[in-house]
């Protein structure tokens, strides 16, 4: 239960993220045990445009260039001082 409703957070953060034009932040969460992210952030992705949630898992690129486009926009002092309060 605590697991769904932590992906929902996720979703609802990084669905936020997008809307405005920014990184989706729950790639930089992984699942303990295998350090990779669930169904669920590929099914946000999908639902959000970025292709279908199967070939996105099955590729393996799209979750680690959300994680780089992350860490360059809020390791930027301009982007963090910017949106830090939001």
């Amino acid at each position: 239960m605590t697991e769904k409703i932590i992906g929902k957070i996720l979703g609802d953060i990084s669905a936020f993220e997008h809307e405005n034009d920014r990184p989706l932040l729950s790639s930089l969460v992984l699942r303990a045990g295998d350090n990779y992210e669930g169904d669920g952030f590929y099914k946000l992705a999908e639902e959000l445009g970025f292709g279908s949630w199967k070939s996105l898992k099955r590729e393996g690129v799209f979750e680690i260039e959300q994680m780089k486009k992350c860490i360059e926009f809020w390791t930027n002092d301009s982007n963090y001082h910017k949106y830090k309060e939001v």
